[in-house]
């Protein structure tokens, strides 16, 4: 294994065992906590929660995925009740463009955290260490420079249009 790949395993483990402590110290006093660790949506509803604290962007790909998957576990939200009838609908055809792009979707995603990374550590938010910053600019013109390099006029307005990395003004 390379040295990198053992300090991500080897922290992967540390967090479990710490979990595992977690659960077993505070299991015998907090009765109701533990029950909610059990829980088999607590994923789902993490994600949820998760996804609520961050501001939405216009991102329906994964807005859309969170609605849908939340569809499939009503009934067991509500005890699954025969009359917990979801109020989100989706037609055959949605359900259908939404598993064929969110596939794709995940993996730009992945390529985008690469670059995030590539740039010095960019926070979704897009923010950069004070010490990065000179930095993250220079390799953000180099980046964006390679992509439209061999580019059509159309492709440059694309890039130009849809670069992730693009200052932009902020207003208070």
């Amino acid at each position: 294994m390379s040295p990198e790949d053992k300090a991500h395993v080897d922290e992967l483990i540390q967090r479990q065992s710490l979990f595992y402590l977690y659960r077993v110290f505070n299991g015998g006093l907090y009765k109701v906590h533990l029950k909610a660790l059990q829980d088999p949506l607590i994923l789902s509803r993490q994600h949820l929660v998760d996804s609520a604290g961050k501001q939405w962007s216009g991102n329906l790909m994964t807005l859309r995925g969170s609605l849908m998957r939340m569809r499939d576990i009503w009934p067991y939200m509500h005890g699954n009740q025969e009359n917990a009838e979801c109020p989100i609908e989706f037609s055959g055809q949605e359900i259908k463009e939404q598993s064929e792009s969110e596939e794709m979707w995940y993996n730009l995603n992945k390529l985008v955290n690469h670059w995030r990374e590539e740039l010095g550590g960019i926070s979704e938010e897009g923010w950069v260490q004070n010490e990065l910053f000179d930095y993250a600019i220079e390799r953000n013109h180099f980046l964006r420079a390679g992509f439209s390099q061999g580019g059509s006029s159309d492709e440059l307005e694309r890039i130009e249009r849809g670069w992730p990395f693009q200052d932009r003004e902020e207003f208070f």
